[in-house]
C-alpha cells in the first residue's frame, strides 16, 4: 500500500471511535448519554470524510473488532454501536462524492451492474413502503440493512493504485486474525458462563454447544459473523499461498494462521461453513491445476505443510476435543438433509401466500422488535421462517425474490468471466476466490442480507470487479513502459 493508506494511519478512525467508548463509560444519565451520541456521529463521520481511504481500512478492522465493545466493554450501548459501520460509511461516501465532483470522475463506474442495482434499489424502496410494514421506522431499517453497503464497490479503483498495495492489504488483514484465533481456543477451554463466552445479547441459557464445549464466536457477537470471517480468512489464506512472491518467513506464519482457522471452524461447530470452506478450496486447486500449473506448483507443498501444522494442532488435547466434538454433532444429528430441503423449498412454499409484492422490508428482521416493541413473528402466522431464502420472499414478495438472486447469478457470472479474461494470473486467481465465496449465497448456504458481516464482506469483495481490470490494465501498461 502507499504511505496514505498504512495501517498506522487507517487506526486513526479507532482510535477516534475507541475515545468515543471510554468518554461513554462517563455518560451518567439520559441526557448525557444523548449528547455522547450526537458528539460521537459527529467525530466519527468527520475523521471518516477527512481520512477517508484510511477509514475504509479502519472500518474492516472495527467490523473484526466491534464484538469486543458490544459483547464486554459497553453491552448497554450494543444497538448503538451497531450502527457505527454505518457511521464510519457516511463520512467515506460524502468524501467520495465530493471527490468525484471536485475532479470530475463518475460516480459510479460504467458496468451492467449499474441498472441491475438501480431495479433493486427501486423494488427496495417500493417494498419499504408497503402498508403492512408495522412502522416507518422499520421501513428505513429495512432500507438500511439491505443497501447501506452496496456503494463501497465504487471506491475500490480509488483505493488501491497498484498490486502490490493490493497485496499488502491482503497480508494485513490475514495478520490481524492472530489475536482472533488465539481467543477462540481460549473460549472453547472456558466454561459455558464465563464472561468471554456471552453474545451481544441473550442468557447464559443461550450460549450453543458442540459436545460439551462452547460454540466459539471469537470478536464477533454471535457466531455466524464469526464463521463468516473464517471463510474469508481461510479463502484469502489459500489465495496467498498460490503467490510466488510471499517469503519463507511470511509462508510460515500463515502455515500456522490456517492451521488455527480450520480449528476454529471445528470450534464453532458450524456444519455448513465447513463444508463450505472445503468445497471452496478443492474447487480452486482442481481449476488452478487446470489454468495455470505454475500457481498449482506453488500452493500444493504449501497446503501440505499446513496439512501437518495442523496435525500437529490437532494432536493437542484441546485439538482432539474440537475434532471429536465437532465429527460428534455432524454424525449424530440427523437435521441436515431436512434443512438443506428446507432452504430451497421454503421459499416457493412461501410464494403464494405473500404474493408479488410481500410483507414489506424489515419486517422479518432480528432488530425489527426494537423498534415496534414486540416480535414481527406475529403477522406470519403459522409460517415459520429462519432461513435467509424464505426471509427475503416474505419482505420483499416473488418478485424481490427473482431479483436479488437473479442479481447474485449475475455477479457470480461476471467474475466467473473475470477468472478467464483478465491477463495477469494471479489476478484472475483472486476473481476465482471472490467468486467462490459468493456460491454460499447463492444457493441458500449462508445469510447475507441478515449477518452484517457476511454482508459488509461481500459488497467489499464485489467491489474488486471494478478493482482488477484496473489493475490489470495497469501492469500490462507499466509492462510496456
Amino acid at each position: 500500500m502507499n504511505k496514505s493508506v498504512t495501517l498506522k494511519k487507517s487506526l486513526f478512525i479507532i482510535v477516534i471511535i475507541a475515545l468515543i467508548v471510554l468518554s461513554s463509560l462517563l455518560s451518567i444519565n439520559l441526557k448525557s448519554k444523548i449528547y455522547f451520541g450526537i458528539i460521537s456521529f459527529i467525530l466519527i463521520i468527520v475523521s471518516s470524510y477527512l481520512f477517508w481511504k484510511q477509514a475504509v481500512v479502519a472500518l474492516i478492522l472495527w467490523v473484526i473488532f466491534a464484538g469486543v465493545v458490544r459483547k464486554w466493554i459497553l453491552p448497554q450501548f450494543s444497538d448503538l454501536i451497531f450502527f457505527f459501520n454505518h457511521i464510519i460509511l457516511t463520512g467515506i461516501y460524502c468524501r467520495y462524492l465530493s471527490e468525484s465532483i471536485i475532479k470530475r470522475h463518475p460516480v459510479f463506474s460504467r458496468h451492467p451492474i449499474n441498472i441491475f442495482l438501480l431495479v433493486f434499489v427501486v423494488w427496495g424502496g417500493f417494498c419499504a413502503l408497503n402498508p403492512e410494514v408495522p412502522s416507518a421506522l422499520v421501513g428505513i431499517l429495512g432500507l438500511i440493512i439491505y443497501f447501506y453497503y452496496i456503494p463501497v464497490i465504487y471506491l475500490f479503483p480509488y483505493l488501491f493504485k497498484t498490486k502490490a498495495e493490493m497485496f499488502k492489504w491482503l497480508k494485513i488483514f490475514v495478520i490481524v486474525s492472530t489475536p482472533l484465533l488465539i481467543l477462540g481456543v481460549i473460549q472453547f477451554l472456558l466454561p459455558y458462563d464465563h464472561i468471554l463466552n456471552q453474545y451481544v445479547q441473550g442468557d447464559v441459557e443461550d450460549i450453543a454447544f458442540v459436545g460439551k464445549f462452547v460454540r466459539i464466536t471469537s470478536t464477533f457477537s454471535y457466531i455466524t459473523g464469526y464463521t463468516t470471517y473464517l471463510n474469508i480468512l481461510i479463502l484469502i489464506l489459500v489465495y496467498l499461498l498460490s503467490l510466488g512472491n510471499l517469503s519463507k518467513k511470511l509462508s510460515r506464519c500463515f502455515y500456522i494462521l490456517f492451521a488455527l482457522a480450520i480449528v476454529n471452524l471445528f470450534m464453532t461447530g458450524s456444519r455448513g461453513p465447513f463444508f463450505v470452506t472445503v468445497f471452496s478450496i478443492i474447487i480452486y486447486l482442481v481449476i488452478i491445476g487446470v489454468v495455470n500449473t505454475s500457481q498449482f506448483k506453488l500452493i500444493l507443498p504449501r497446503l501440505v505443510a499446513v496439512l501437518i501444522v495442523s496435525g500437529v494442532i490437532m494432536l493437542t488435547p484441546f485439538g482432539q476435543d474440537a475434532t471429536s466434538a465437532f465429527v460428534s454433532r455432524t454424525t449424530s444429528n440427523e437435521d441436515i438433509i431436512p434443512r438443506l430441503v428446507d432452504t430451497f423449498t421454503t421459499p416457493f412454499r412461501f410464494a403464494k401466500d405473500v404474493g408479488l409484492y410481500g410483507y414489506g422490508l424489515g419486517t422479518t428482521y432480528q432488530g425489527a422488535i426494537a423498534l415496534v416493541g414486540y416480535s414481527t413473528r406475529r403477522f406470519f402466522g403459522a409460517m415459520e421462517f429462519e432461513e435467509e431464502p424464505e426471509r427475503i420472499v416474505l419482505e420483499m414478495g416473488v418478485v424481490g425474490f427473482i431479483i436479488v438472486y437473479f442479481l447474485r447469478l449475475l455477479l457470480i457470472t461476471w467474475f466467473f468471466n473475470l477468472s478467464f479474461k483478465l491477463k495477469d494470473p494471479e489476478l484472475r486467481s483472486l476473481a476465482l476466490i471472490i467468486l467462490l465465496f459468493q456460491l454460499q449465497f447463492l444457493i441458500g448456504l449462508n445469510a447475507l442480507v441478515f449477518n452484517h458481516t457476511s454482508h459488509i464482506f461481500y459488497w467489499f469483495l464485489i467491489g474488486f470487479l471494478f478493482l482488477l481490470p484496473k489493475l490489470d490494465t495497469k501492469d500490462i501498461n507499466d509492462a510496456k513502459t
